[in-house]
């Protein structure tokens, strides 16, 4: 059964014109500031059902109807943040096509990539999807993957060893939801 402490947002119940906007708000609330663009707004629907750990994140997301979504975090956005993360989105159902650094992957459901919030980096959604997202703290991956900064916008197969043990303690964390 769901734990007290897992929280929920959802659009469906805005008014179509407010989704886009409001979404936004929650994302970057969760997350790090950065814009979002959805090809069809009136259509667009989404949640995320979060839950915070000793030092990690978890949310998922569930998405429909937007036709395609664009996420893009700025220099200016980076310039004025104060967070250290590093996001991990594993890829459940859909695709994302994910760039940071001159580099660009595109995930598949059983794929993961990392991306660094401390650089800009643009998503590309063009399907309804579900992902979960990890958000770490800089200090805490690179303590345990120290090359974790040449990873990053690179799909990674959820059979390869460090997705299997990212995995279980995707699992270990998410016990109860």
């Amino acid at each position: 059964p769901p734990m007290g402490h897992d929280r929920a947002f959802s659009t469906l119940h805005l008014p179509p014109g407010q989704r886009v906007a409001r979404w936004t708000e929650a994302a970057s609330d969760r997350f790090v500031e950065s814009r979002f663009k959805v090809q069809d707004p009136d259509r667009f629907v989404a949640s995320m059902l979060h839950r915070d750990l000793a030092e990690l994140s978890v949310t998922r997301i569930t998405s429909v109807g937007h036709g395609f979504k664009h996420i893009t975090r700025s220099q200016r956005q980076v310039a004025r943040a104060h967070e250290d993360f590093f996001l991990v989105s594993v890829q459940l159902e859909g695709s994302c096509w994910i760039a940071q650094g001159g580099r660009e992957t595109r995930l598949a459901p059983g794929q993961f990539a990392i991306y660094d919030t401390r650089r800009p980096y643009e998503l590309l959604l063009e399907e309804d999807y579900q992902q979960a997202v990890l958000r770490i703290p800089c200090a805490t991956l690179k303590a345990r993957a120290p090359d974790c900064d040449a990873q990053t916008a690179q799909a990674i197969a959820a059979a390869s060893n460090s997705a299997r043990r990212l995995i279980h303690q995707v699992r270990e964390a998410c016990r109860g939801t």
